[in-house]
């Protein structure tokens, strides 16, 4: 059960940033690893996004292509027991 509360303010072993005073001014030049990683792992999720684009653009493009062939072999007419209509 103690292990499922949250640490007391004055224990700092399970937390990532330390806490600040109240009123205290913030070294911006120290950063926040969890501000950090975040915006790692969001310019991992947008550039997994733009692969995923390009491949469905690829996807579509490939299917309308292989539309239009079977809408071409669909007009062409079949010769008939081995008749040539090319004359």
């Amino acid at each position: 059960m103690l292990l499922t509360l949250p640490p007391p303010s004055g224990d700092s072993s399970f937390r990532t940033t330390v806490p600040s005073a109240p009123g205290a001014i913030i070294n911006v030049d120290q950063g926040n690893l969890l501000d950090d990683l975040r915006e790692k792992w969001l310019e991992a999720e947008a550039a997994e996004l733009d692969k995923r684009d390009e491949s469905a653009l690829m996807f579509d493009k490939r299917l309308e292509m292989l539309m239009q062939v079977a809408k071409d072999e669909k007009s062409e007419p079949i010769p008939v027991d081995g008749e040539d209509h090319q004359t």
